[in-house]
């Protein structure tokens, strides 16, 4: 028999909502508990958030490109974080 709830499977735990939980603790000083506490809106809010603030103090974002990733692709795809469009003038 399955498990009794819907959710993570054990072997996507670690894919999924431990990179997540890793990023919070190790660049946002989060304690483990703190990040798990917080919804999957919130954990994404403050990764997104923190990405822009590293970007910008390292540099990152020259006037005509796209910010470097300081997270890898693969981890970013998971996180669903997609790089943001590049402003258009109205």
């Amino acid at each position: 028999m399955g498990p009794p709830f819907f959710g993570l499977k054990e072997e996507d735990k670690a894919t999924y909502l431990l990179e997540q939980i890793f990023i919070l603790i190790y660049y946002c000083n989060f304690s483990y508990a703190e990040a798990m506490n917080l919804s999957v809106p919130e954990r994404v809010w403050f990764i997104k958030r923190t990405i822009e603030e590293l970007n910008k103090q390292y540099g990152n974002e020259p006037a005509n490109s796209e910010p470097k990733p300081l997270i890898p692709p693969e981890v970013r795809a998971l996180m669903n974080i997609t790089p943001q469009n590049k402003k258009t003038k109205i």
